[in-house]
């Protein structure tokens, strides 16, 4: 049996929801000013979330997300995500396109998508990714989108029962704003 497949409105719905309560992740936002570190938030049916804090000058490499789709929220700071421009055969690779996320910005990744995220910034950055179905693997690129290898994503056991989140997200709607 395949995962279950959302849709990009859902991830999108998703990462909204989970970046808009902050009893859900803030307490487990380390930031270590030597790495990245990301932590298997939750999962729930057909998708997961990750929460990923991003020192000052670090990203990822050009990757993708296997078969997944994906979205981001940025919950603090800011990152740059770079977009892979595919060439065509009668023409050479460009420059990725640079999209910046500042804090509050949700953006959807689609399946196949070429891209590295990094924080330009000299603060730290936090932000929460969901993907759907979860991740098997990742495939890392060189600067000619040339595959230099793939990674298999082992599923870490998730920080909170997706229960546990829904008890936070029902309780954050409910309390007065």
């Amino acid at each position: 049996m395949s995962p279950r497949r959302l849709s990009a409105t859902d991830l999108t719905s998703t990462v909204r929801l989970l970046a808009s309560c902050p009893a859900a992740w803030a307490d487990h936002a380390e930031h270590d000013p030597d790495h990245r570190l990301h932590a298997r938030l939750t999962v729930g049916d057909g998708w997961e979330a990750y929460l990923i804090t991003w020192p000052s000058g670090h990203g990822v490499e050009l990757h993708d997300h296997g078969g997944s789709a994906g979205a981001v929220a940025v919950v603090a700071g800011s990152l740059v995500e770079l977009v892979a421009r595919r060439p065509t055969p009668r023409s050479r690779p460009t420059s990725p396109a640079r999209h910046r996320l500042g804090a509050g910005t949700v953006r959807p990744v689609p399946p196949g998508r070429v891209h590295d995220v990094l924080n330009a910034e000299r603060s730290p950055a936090t932000s929460i990714h969901v993907y759907g179905p979860a991740l098997e693997t990742m495939t890392f690129y060189d600067d000619g989108l040339r595959p230099v290898r793939t990674e298999t994503v082992y599923p870490e056991p998730p920080l909170l029962a997706l229960d546990e989140v829904e008890d936070l997200l029902g309780r954050a709607a409910a309390s007065p704003s």
